[in-house]
Parts: structure tokens; sequence; C-alpha cells
């Protein structure tokens, strides 16, 4: 519970800060939820691992520092080997297919454009641009932010 607690509310932080400051288009927040939270859940995990604490079940032969060492080492081998083939799926695709997105697309945000959705936003949304392929649509309202017809009261 306290670790689920303590990956939301970093998440959430994770997800406005690299958009703000990286300036990291990133489609559902993927970096932010999968990145930071797991990188946290897993060293949490190491913490909480050992019954040195007295308050959780844990082992007695789990010294904190070392196993919080061992998770760490996981979490810097799966980063490592994600961006590796990450990175060559991207390669593959660059060298295949050559497609890039436009540039009003990337301006918009590719969690709009390409899915009609924002994700894990629990803030008051921003205005936006309308969606060209909205007929209709109010001045910055997507469709997916629309009630649908069931959503209308009668």
């Amino acid at each position: 519970l306290l670790i689920g607690a303590a990956g939301g509310a970093l998440c959430l932080l994770a997800q406005q800060g690299l958009r703000r400051v990286l300036r990291l288009d990133d489609a559902l927040d993927v970096v932010a939820v999968h990145l930071v939270g797991g990188t946290l859940g897993t060293l949490l995990a190491g913490v909480f691992a050992s019954s040195a604490l007295g308050v959780f079940g844990g082992e007695a032969d789990i010294a904190i520092l070392g196993q919080v060492r061992v998770q760490l080492i996981g979490v810097v081998a799966v980063i490592v080997y994600t961006f590796a083939v990450t990175r060559l799926i991207l390669v593959l695709v660059h060298v295949t297919l050559r497609e890039r997105v436009s540039e009003h697309t990337l301006a918009e945000g590719l969690d709009r454009a390409s899915h009609g959705e924002r994700g894990y936003v629990f803030l008051a949304p921003r205005p936006r641009p309308p969606h060209d392929d909205a007929p209709g649509a109010p001045e910055g309202v997507a469709p997916n932010d629309t009630p649908s017809q069931g959503d209308r009261p009668t």
C-alpha cells in the first residue's frame, strides 16, 4: 500500500515534470508511469524485503542496503536492455519505413493526435487547438472529451 501510494504520487509529478521541463512528448505517459513508478516500486521492494523495519513481514537475513543495491542493479540492467532493444527497433523502422509525424502533430502531442485522448490527466485540462477531424466539436475540445449520447442527460 505504501509503495503504491508513493508510486502514484511520484508518477503524477514525473508526468507533469517530463512534459514541462524536458518537453518530452510521451504518448500516454509511459515513461512517467512505467520507468519512474517501476523504478520506485522495485527499489522500495528492496527496503520492505527486510524485517529490519520491524513493521512488515520480510526476511530476517536480508539487509536493507544490500537488497536495495541488488534491486538497483536489476533496474539499471532493465533500463540498459530496454534502451538498446528500443533503439534497435527505431533504427530498423527508420531504415525500412522512413516515416515521421508532422510538425503540427508534434506540437499537438502524440497522445492527443494519434490516440485521441490524454493519458493520466488528474488536473484541469489546458486549452489546446481544435481537431481538424472533429466537426462540430467546441473550440479546444477533442472528440473524446465530449460526452457520448449515452452520457448526456435526457
